[in-house]
């Protein structure tokens, strides 16, 4: 994750969010479009692990169901 200012990099410091930044030399300019991309892709990111995430489940709930039922 990047971080956008000095300001707000000092303030995850106190609130221990603070995993996985970057200085972002981008960030020193103002750029709503600049932002709106790192936005989407962070998302997209997001939303691509939460689909994995299901998938793993979907496929644990079927093997639990066979064991339960004793199906092989």
């Amino acid at each position: 994750m990047k971080y956008f200012t000095k300001e707000w990099y000092e303030l995850s410091q106190k609130t221990s969010f603070h995993l996985h930044l970057e200085e972002e030399k981008k960030a020193a300019t103002f750029s709503e479009d600049y932002f709106q991309q790192l936005y989407n892709i962070e998302l997209n990111n997001w939303l691509t692990l939460q689909e994995e995430i299901q998938s793993v489940d979907k496929v644990e709930n079927r093997l639990c169901l066979h064991v339960f039922l004793g199906n092989s």
